[in-house]
Order: structure tokens, then sequence, then C-alpha cells
């Protein structure tokens, strides 16, 4: 009985050991190590220019256009939330109440974020604000001894959206007409990658 008993702990110990034991043959832990290396890939930033033109439109013929440039690379999911920015604008004075003044923010804003090379195309998403002044001179705006000064109307186009663009052609990434106008406002965008 006594016999039974220390051959029986002895087989439960062999048995735990075989479970707990690393394996014997040395292929499959070369093979286990290649498989957990392969799974991991390095990230490899690519960066690219990209190059912005918004351009006022009359009657479908060009009046206008401004060019913003900028660089911006490829991002890993982690960096998604870091966002590349171009601000360029005036701060406006309006008087809201007699002798009191405040400034309004005009101009353009362009954020990109969460950059993706598709090949020859690129996933990229972008957020445009361009305001302005309606056309008012800048003598109306001015309060006068016969007349208060007059309410600028500000014009104002928000866009955002996630848009994928081929290399080296200029594509039209937002369009909208102005709301008093014939006139309408585009936003678009040429990428080309850096070498």
């Amino acid at each position: 009985m006594k016999r039974a008993g220390v051959l029986w702990g002895c087989f439960v110990a062999i048995v735990l050991l075989g479970c707990v034991a690393p394996p014997a043959s040395a292929q499959s832990t070369s093979t286990t190590v290649v498989e957990h290396t392969s799974a991991k890939t390095a990230f490899v930033p690519h960066y690219y220019h990209l190059v912005f033109v918004v351009k006022e439109l009359d009657a479908g013929k060009v009046i206008n256009s401004r060019n913003y440039a900028m660089s911006i690379g490829t991002t890993t999911e982690g960096e998604n939330r870091f966002t590349r920015s171009i601000r360029t604008g005036t701060k406006v004075p309006i008087e809201y109440e007699q002798g009191k003044i405040t400034y309004v923010d005009l101009g353009v804003n362009l954020d990109c974020k969460n950059v993706v090379s598709l090949g020859d195309r690129l996933g990229i998403e972008v957020s445009a604000e361009i305001s302005s002044l309606q056309h008012v001179s800048a003598n109306d705006l001015r309060p006068q001894s016969d007349r208060p000064a007059a309410t600028p109307v500000i014009q104002q186009n928000k866009w955002n959206s996630q848009v994928v663009v081929a290399m080296g052609k200029p594509t039209v990434l937002f369009s909208s007409d102005e709301v008093t106008s014939k006139r309408t406002l585009e936003l678009e965008l040429t990428a080309t990658e850096i070498k």
C-alpha cells in the first residue's frame, strides 16, 4: 500500500515536470522565435510635401488663389492624435458696443492628421476653416460722425473629411458655393513623396 502511494506520487511528479519543462527539441524553439519576430515588423515612416491651394471662382473662372505648403509624415496608430497645422490670418477689431472692441480671427486654418501611405495614393484626414469679411470697404467698418460703424458680415467655410489623393495630381478636396453670390470656394491638394 505504501509502495503504491510512493509510485503514484512519483508518477504525478513526472507528469507535472513534463508539462512545465522546456521543449527538448532545438528545432521547435527556433520555430517559435521565428514566428514571434516575423509578427513584429518595424514601422518605417514616409514623408510627403503637401501643397494646398484655396481658389475663389466666379462663374467657374478663378479670380483669386492662395497657396499653403507643409511637410508631413505617416504616423503609427498611437500618433494619430497629433495634428499638423497651418495658421494664417488677421485679427480684425470689431466694435460690438459703443467704445468696446473685440477681435475676431479671420483667415485660413488647415489641420492634417491620420496620414496613411497607400502606394501611389495618400490617405489623410483634413480639416479646413476659411473665413473672411464679406466684400465691405474698410470705411464702412469705422464709425463716422453721422453714422455708427457697419456690422461686418463674416463669411466662413468649414470642412472636415478623410480623403484619398493620387500622388502628384491636384485633387479638389472641398468645394462650396457662397450663399450671397455666384462665387465658389475650393480647396485643392497636391501631395508628393519626399525621397
